[in-house]
């Protein structure tokens, strides 16, 4: 890591994730950061975009603990009482939709508003149950990234092969 305290962007968030590529990131000086903890990370909060591409999501994980987000970012802490930190994510993810239709400012950069923010009402399992939907979302989120992986890498092969075809380097018999 650079000296500092890493700040996160928005173009920083994929896949529910936060990029570790710490050449792309400011830094700030701790002091500053210190003046606006609301902006700090803990560990399992959810941050999102809340101008341009609203609702693109990630977990905080242990490498960006103590990171401070920018203007254009939220983050929202889970109440361990009503929800498990983990399933806050997978919450607003599903509610990301309502958000993008019914709260997102007609603008021309897009952008929400924290007050908006809380008047989305999400439906909570009963904290006894949460476990279970945990382990079966986590299941399902990795089932979808394997097969997207594998989506692309046949698409990178399917490319080459035409590109091969197309330029001669490879014959089909007749």
């Amino acid at each position: 890591k650079m000296a500092g305290v890493p700040v996160i962007r928005g173009e920083h968030l994929r896949a529910g994730r936060i990029s570790t590529d710490w050449d792309d990131f400011y830094f700030v000086d701790p002091d500053f950061s210190a003046q606006f903890p609301k902006t700090i990370l803990g560990l399992h909060d959810v941050v999102m975009s809340v101008r341009g591409t609203v609702g693109t999501a990630a977990i905080v994980d242990d490498a960006h603990v103590g990171s401070q987000i920018s203007p254009n970012l939220i983050r929202l802490v889970a109440n361990p009482q009503r929800i498990l930190p983990s399933l806050l994510f997978f919450a607003v993810q599903s509610a990301v939709s309502h958000i993008r239709k019914t709260i997102v400012n007609a603008q021309a950069l897009p952008a929400i508003n924290a007050g908006d923010l809380k008047m989305v009402e999400i439906s909570l399992p009963r904290l006894d149950d949460q476990p279970a939907m945990l382990k079966r979302l986590e299941a399902a989120t990795h089932a979808a990234e394997e097969a997207a992986r594998a989506l692309r890498k046949a698409t990178q092969i399917k490319s080459k092969l035409l590109s091969d075809l197309l330029s001669g380097r490879v014959r089909v018999p007749a």
